[in-house]
């Protein structure tokens, strides 16, 4: 197989996780590729299990050697926050997080898949790659994770510009200002480390 027709392949792969009827749910994350390849419509997923179909779609597909990445928050951290750019989707799917002032997804840990031939690194959840022009979104470190004990409500602020206040099944969002994320409260491909795939044929 030759590079372009892998590229092409795993470029396939992530479109069909895009587009064929998942659900993103952060409770699914058992979802195996030793059964039904693929997955019926409708099947929910995490971000881990999203990657492990990526990964066993393309070995089905003859795309062996490819390496799942990890990310996790560091203990009592808060974990970080991906911002919707306007047409970002998760599976398909609308951001969790939908707030008068932005919109996105809250993470303590996360998914990608490289391919150590190409150097590309995929990520299944958002259906992007570092060799798209955008490429995969970055992540906001929390900066401050605030829990009320009278009310329960949990106030996170991401990169000391992104507010999100929970309170029961409300949530608000607010942009505290307009600064420049600095490069240390960021998230990138760099981030994530090899760790191995379990459940896979």
């Amino acid at each position: 197989m030759t590079i372009p027709e892998r590229k092409q392949k795993l470029a396939d792969v992530l479109e069909l996780l895009q587009t064929s009827q998942y659900r993103y749910d952060l409770s699914k994350t058992a979802v195996n590729g030793t059964g039904q390849m693929p997955p019926p419509p409708g099947t929910g997923m995490s971000c881990g299990s999203a990657a492990r179909i990526f990964m066993q779609l393309a070995k089905d597909m003859g795309i062996d050697g490819l390496q799942s990445l990890y990310y996790t928050a560091p203990p009592r951290s808060g974990g970080y926050f991906v911002l919707d750019r306007g047409t970002d989707t998760a599976l398909g799917e609308p951001p969790q997080i939908s707030g008068a002032a932005f919109k996105g997804w809250e993470f303590e840990n996360h998914y990608r898949v490289k391919d150590p031939q190409t150097g590309i690194i995929y990520d299944p959840t958002f259906g992007t790659s570092s060799a798209d022009l955008n490429g995969n979104l970055p992540g906001y470190k929390a900066t401050s994770e605030i829990t009320d004990p009278k009310t329960f409500a949990m106030t996170s602020i991401y990169a000391g510009r992104y507010q999100v206040k929970r309170t029961g099944v409300q949530v608000a969002t607010v942009e505290l200002n307009q600064s420049p994320v600095p490069a240390t409260q960021l998230i990138s491909d760099t981030d994530f480390t090899p760790k191995p795939m379990d459940n896979l044929r």
